[in-house]
């Protein structure tokens, strides 16, 4: 009894010319792909430091409303102080000013609220050393945050806190006026 196999066996699977094609391909699609993955990644990490400072603004809002005590935002120094400069890409923190002093500064009976980390992607500059949030408040003018990145002014946003110490938002062209970038 004679077996009869067959003449041509197929093998499952790729030649190395298919498989060479599909890599480069690959490599193409990711090169291609990688400036507007970055640009994505930038934008995400920008406007998740913004909404952390808006959300600390409302946080001290509803703190000094609440507690009847002034609540102060500002740069943030070794020692959980406030810093003098008006760069605050070192991070910033959020403490209650239970003495009032003026300008404000954190002594070590003073509770803090909230310590923000430095944000290595960019700068962020404000045009006050702090801001202070009373109950019942209304300053006299607006004060500004502005997030620079190395995407330049096209992609900077601007933080602006209103005289009632509410906080909104602007970016693209409306945020060129208002920009404190270095």
């Amino acid at each position: 009894m004679s077996r009869s196999w067959p003449m041509h066996s197929r093998r499952a699977g790729f030649s190395l010319p298919e498989l060479l094609l599909t890599l480069a391909l690959a490599a193409l699609l990711f090169a291609l792909a990688r400036p507007a993955l970055q640009g994505l990644l930038a934008e995400a990490a920008i406007a998740a430091e913004v909404n952390a400072l808006i959300a600390a603004v409302q946080l001290a809002r509803q703190v000094a409303q609440r507690r009847g005590e002034p609540v102060v935002l500002c740069p943030r120094a070794p020692g959980a102080r406030c810093a003098t400069a008006r760069a605050w890409a070192g991070g910033w923190m959020l403490f209650t000013n239970l003495d009032h002093d003026q300008p404000p500064q954190r002594d070590d009976t003073e509770p803090v609220l909230l310590l923000q980390p430095a944000w290595p992607r960019g700068e962020l500059w404000a045009n006050r050393r702090a801001f202070v949030f009373r109950p019942g408040m209304v300053r006299h003018s607006n004060g500004r945050l502005s997030f620079c990145d190395r995407w330049g002014a096209a992609a900077a946003r601007v933080v602006v806190i209103g005289p009632t110490g509410r906080p909104r938002t602007l970016l693209g062209d409306k945020a060129k006026a208002w920009l404190i970038c270095s």
